[in-house]
Parts: structure tokens; sequence; C-alpha cells
């Protein structure tokens, strides 16, 4: 692509190793096509904007009944605080604690492992089955694997098939 830029100083963190390192989580199927899985920083993108996750978070952290209130609350809040109509909230989620890090960060990977997990939960029981999902990180940034209880090589496929549209990585197990 490029040897680099002119100004050498500028190659730091960019190019490694020799190679341009973009930021992007990408991998290659078995035919060599290479697909662009998402991006290793936390950014949204939505509607061609690029949105900091921060954007959304910041606001939402400073209303005054946080431990309380109700998605609905917090949607109209999240609203009136974000002045970027793209960047509000699709969907709120309330949960009992929020993972963080050992320095005082929130801690996002398990916020999307969760969130993966329930992506797939939903789909199982709009296809009337039940399993396990468990998720970490993997080949696309995401791995889930979805272990089937009582079910046939035909919805193993067919979930696998719904699965695949996703951008985590997936394994049905029978």
């Amino acid at each position: 692509m490029s040897p680099g830029y002119r100004n050498e100083s500028q190659n730091v963190g960019t190019f490694v190793a020799g190679e341009l390192n973009s930021g992007d989580v990408a991998y290659t199927d078995a035919d060599g096509r290479m697909y662009n899985a998402g991006r290793s920083k936390d950014l949204i993108i939505r509607s061609a904007h690029n949105i900091d996750p921060l954007m959304i978070e910041n606001p939402l952290q400073r209303h005054p009944a946080v431990a309380l209130a109700t998605e609905e609350e917090l949607r109209t809040f999240a609203e009136a605080k974000i002045g970027e109509r793209p960047a509000w909230p699709k969907e709120i989620r309330i949960i009992d604690a929020i993972p963080m890090t050992a320095v005082g960060k929130i801690f996002k990977p398990s916020l999307r492992e969760n969130a993966a997990k329930r992506t797939v939960r939903t789909v199982l029981v709009e296809r009337h089955l039940a399993g396990d999902v468990v998720a970490g990180g993997g080949l696309r940034a995401m791995s889930v694997t979805v272990t089937l209880a009582d079910s046939n090589h035909d919805d193993a496929s067919q979930l696998q098939e719904i699965l695949d549209g996703y951008l985590f990585q997936t394994t049905i197990k029978s």
C-alpha cells in the first residue's frame, strides 16, 4: 500500500513491522477473501457518522437517578443531551453493575460479549431452539459458541446460516 510517511517519525504506531496498523479487525475465509469485521478501537459507525461511545456514555452517567432509571427515562435524557441524532442510543439495556477494569475504566469486551450472547439467545428463542451460548475473543474480534440441546442437523445448519450474517465468528455444536 505504502512504504510509509516521508517524515518517518509519523510511522510510529501507524506502520508496525512494515505493515499498516489501520485499527481494523479483519479475517480471511477459506477462499482467501478478506472481510472487515469491525474496529479494534471503540467507535460506533451509524448513518456514515463516526461516533465516539463517550458521547453517549458521559451524558447517561450524569443522569441523577441512573441507578433507578428506566430505559425510557434514559432515552429521553440522552436525546436531550446528545447533539447528533445518529448518536442517540438505539437500545438501552439496564444492568446491575458495569464491568470495570482494575484502573476503573469500563471493561467493554465484557459488555460486547453480553450483547452478542443476548443477540444469539434472541435468535434461539425465535427459532424455538434451546442451547448454551458462550462468547469471547476470536478471529473476528468476537467468537460465539452455541451448544444446542435436543436439535437436529437441519436446526444447526439453519442457525449457522442465520448467525453467519453477524460480524462475530460462530461455532454451532449439537
